[in-house]
């Protein structure tokens, strides 16, 4: 993990792992802002953990996940940090900005962390990391509004009116044209033809993107449309995921 900031530039330095050969490309590293992190994701100080139950929160801190991450699934992180200390003791590389100027730290750090143990708990329990594959419900993909007339439109990069419900996709920032956000309404509509209850996600959209290198945007329309611009299967799939109609299962 590097953990960074203008306060404490933090760095657990895990190596990047190269993918297996004739594995699936996939990243090697994470980015994480602690600005932009929910609280309770990254860590659980002691008070929190005395009350509230481990039972009652169903998220496990990033903290006790993150030595495994690299662990199981050779992935590295970097953590932009200044206010939890208790990640120096799952750091091994710690850099510290000093008047712009990045400092290693990392021995200072560790000596803090030895001499002032941190008192929470950690709350991994040794599951192991796996990815399963998501399939999407037909139906809970609905482009028809409360009328029952299909309503698709946006006039805001960020924000896309679908059916009877509104995506938000703040933070999404490789959308950077109104036109890629109208791509993207009706590319919720054209993959609707992909969804079966027994393809998972990734491969329908992996489905459409080779629809469109071969056919164009124009595909996503019964009318040839002037107001489409090309996005990235990620961007699609953060779209479908921020739908609050959609609903998933899990491949066995």
């Amino acid at each position: 993990i590097y953990i960074m900031s203008f306060v404490c530039f933090l760095m657990t330095a895990l190596c990047l792992a190269r993918p297996a050969p004739g594995s699936f490309p996939r990243a090697l590293a994470r980015a994480l802002n602690e600005d932009t992190c929910a609280t309770n994701f990254m860590i659980r100080d002691q008070k929190m953990q005395k009350l509230v139950q481990k039972d009652d929160e169903p998220i496990t801190t990033f903290i006790d996940k993150a030595k495994q991450l690299f662990s199981e699934r050779d992935i590295s992180t970097n953590l932009v940090l200044g206010g939890a200390g208790d990640y120096f003791d799952v750091s091994n590389k710690i850099i510290q900005m000093i008047k712009y100027v990045p400092v290693d730290v990392t021995e200072k750090a560790q000596e803090i962390s030895r001499l002032s143990p941190a008192k929470r708990t950690s709350e991994d329990e040794e599951y192991p990391i796996s990815l399963k594959e998501r399939i999407p419900v037909p139906d809970s993909i609905d482009p028809y509004n409360y009328y029952n007339k299909k309503s698709i439109y946006t006039s805001e990069v960020y924000r896309l009116n679908f059916g009877k419900t509104i995506i938000d996709l703040t933070d999404v920032e490789q959308l950077v044209e109104l036109s890629q956000t109208k791509a993207i309404g009706q590319a919720l509509v054209y993959i609707k033809k992909y969804i079966d209850g027994k393809t998972p996600l990734k491969e329908i959209i992996n489905l459409l993107m080779l629809d469109l290198e071969k056919e164009g945007l124009d595909i996503l329309s019964e009318k040839i449309s002037g107001h489409f611009a090309k996005f990235r299967g990620l961007e699609l799939a953060f779209a479908v995921n921020r739908l609050r109609s959609l609903k998933m299962v899990q491949k066995k």
